[in-house]
């Protein structure tokens, strides 16, 4: 089964209807339409099921308790970055992240919710501009494990591209096959910071020499 999705438009996100299916959902790389930065919107404090303005999450609200709240509400939703960043969020680990502002979409019936990785705080406003994050070291790490890091941290997965280190020139189709092989160079290098476009390429080996 795959979540109720409704599409608006060629360039418009996708809103998820109902979260459960969300929760479950546990692909390594997950094919979703990408999103223009979010741009700052006066909070109305509103308590409506659905908000016209931005709403500010409670401090350190996981995102998964804010996925909920919308979906009992009868809403859809969708997952976008509070940041300037422009980051991917993860559907397959809500868990990763924190909900800072949540911003309605009347004609749709649907609301925007705009979330940080857990390791982060939320933005004082929505958009703001903050310093990016850097990619951690992926080498020696399996593939499953360095797949999950790299969406959690925000990088797109039509972005992502695992190769054997043996065949460096030939993708790999299917790389939860290779779930369990090591990392052995990754591209960028640790400790370069995020840019949305920035293309992530894993070259992979049963056991790196």
């Amino acid at each position: 089964m795959t979540p109720s999705q409704a599409k608006v438009g060629m360039k418009r996100p996708y809103y998820v209807a109902h979260v459960a299916l969300i929760v479950v959902f546990s692909a390594l790389i997950v094919a979703c339409e990408r999103n223009g930065s979010a741009q700052p919107n006066a909070a109305d404090g509103s308590s409506a099921s659905i908000y016209r303005g931005t709403r500010a999450e409670p401090a350190g609200e996981k995102l998964l308790t804010a996925m909920k709240d919308v979906a009992d509400s009868g809403e859809g939703f969708t997952l976008k970055d509070a940041t300037s960043l422009g980051r991917y969020v993860y559907h397959g680990q809500v868990g990763e992240y924190i909900a800072c502002f949540r911003k309605g979409v009347p004609k749709l019936q649907a609301v925007e919710i705009y979330a940080v990785p857990k390791a982060e705080s939320c933005p004082e406003k929505l958009g703001m501009k903050v310093r990016a994050s850097k990619i951690s070291s992926l080498v020696g790490q399996k593939l499953d494990a360095s797949l999950m890091a790299v969406l959690v941290a925000g990088y797109y997965p039509d972005h992502v591209k695992v190769f054997k280190a043996d065949a460096p020139e030939s993708q790999v189709a299917n790389p939860k096959s290779l779930a369990s092989w090591q990392v052995c160079v990754q591209e960028p290098r640790a400790g370069t910071e995020y840019v949305a476009s920035a293309k992530v390429r894993l070259y992979v080996a049963k056991k790196c020499s």
